[in-house]
Order: structure tokens, then C-alpha cells, then sequence
């Protein structure tokens, strides 16, 4: 035999061996399958079903756009009732009452980066505020406090302090009777 027909024959037995081996484990063909199956199903989602959205983020028409606003918190001031008249008529109202505070001090939020802030009520409008805002546009913030605010304008000063609830205490294990008010 010569050389030539040395590596044909070579070749035959390899590409034999080969063919045998792939029918002795016809599972891995089925599992090569589906995995190239897959992997082509997934590439076309991806490019071809997920791509309809406009991706440059290209402009709405005109029509397709809500005429309503959306609110983001936290506003600085947000306004609890619609202005109209009667809502105006009671704000009026509110304040002629010498009895009624005009301010009232719903919550501080103490520490973090920006040091405090509080939320202020003022007849219909809700206050964010750190030290050095203005509330109703008269009234600044001095300082900020655990349970109060400071509050100041020209020479006048006046404390808001938050409203005290009723603390519940377990005594021993057994609840006393005069403790039990904010257990309802």
C-alpha cells in the first residue's frame, strides 16, 4: 500500500467511528438540538418582538398626551382641598375662630443628611420645611426640635409641638387598667 491509500483508509475508519458514536447516544443529539433551538428562539425575541417601542424615545403626538398632572413627592407646599368658593369661604372661616390654632405641627422626621424637617398644616396647605423655609409665606423656620418647631417673624416667636397620643405600657406582665387608653 502506499501512502495515499494508507489515509484514505485512516480517514474512512475516523469518519466510521465517528457516525457509530453519534448512533450509540442519539439522546445527545436530541439535547444539542433543543439547545440550538432555544438559543435561536431567544435571539429572535430579542431582536425582533421586544424591538416595536420607539427606542430613540422619539415624541408623543399632541393627541396621545393626558391633560392632567401628575403630583411628585415630597412637594414643599401641596394644597388639601380644590380652591373654589366655598372651600375659600370656610379657609376665611377657619381663621376667625380665636380658638383655633391657625398652625399645626404634624410631623418631624429628625436626622439625616439635611438635618430636620417638618410637616406644618395652615388652614387647606401642607409644609415641608427645614430649618430656614417660610410657612404661609410670613413665618420661618428657626429651629427644629424632637417634638417642637420654632417658628419666628420680625419679633414674634411661637413653638408648635406635636400632639401628644396615649402611651400604652406593660406593667409586670399584667395591663393596669388606667394604661389601657390607647388599646381599643
Amino acid at each position: 500500500m502506499d501512502q495515499g491509500e494508507k489515509e484514505k483508509e485512516l480517514e474512512s475508519k475516523s469518519d466510521s467511528s465517528f457516525l457509530d458514536k453519534i448512533r450509540e447516544k442519539p439522546l445527545y443529539i436530541v439535547i444539542g438540538i433543543v439547545l440550538l433551538l432555544a438559543v435561536a428562539g431567544g435571539i429572535y425575541v430579542i431582536l425582533f418582538l421586544s424591538g416595536n417601542g420607539d427606542a430613540d424615545g422619539g415624541e408623543l403626538p399632541a393627541g396621545d398626551l393626558v391633560d392632567e398632572t401628575a403630583e411628585v413627592l415630597p412637594q414643599p407646599e401641596r394644597k388639601h382641598v380644590e380652591e373654589d368658593d366655598e372651600s375659600l369661604w370656610h379657609s376665611v372661616t377657619s381663621f376667625a375662630d380665636p380658638f383655633e390654632k391657625p398652625m399645626k405641627l404634624t410631623g418631624i422626621v429628625s436626622g439625616g443628611r439635611g438635618g430636620g424637617m417638618a410637616i406644618i398644616e395652615s388652614g387647606s396647605t401642607s409644609y415641608i420645611v427645614n430649618e430656614g423655609d417660610y410657612v404661609s409665606g410670613f413665618w420661618s423656620v428657626y429651629e427644629i426640635r424632637s417634638e417642637e418647631v420654632v417658628l419666628r417673624a420680625r419679633d414674634q416667636e411661637i413653638s408648635l409641638y406635636l400632639d401628644q397620643l396615649p402611651v400604652t405600657r406593660e406593667l409586670n406582665g399584667d395591663m393596669d387598667d388606667e394604661n389601657r387608653e390607647g388599646d381599643l
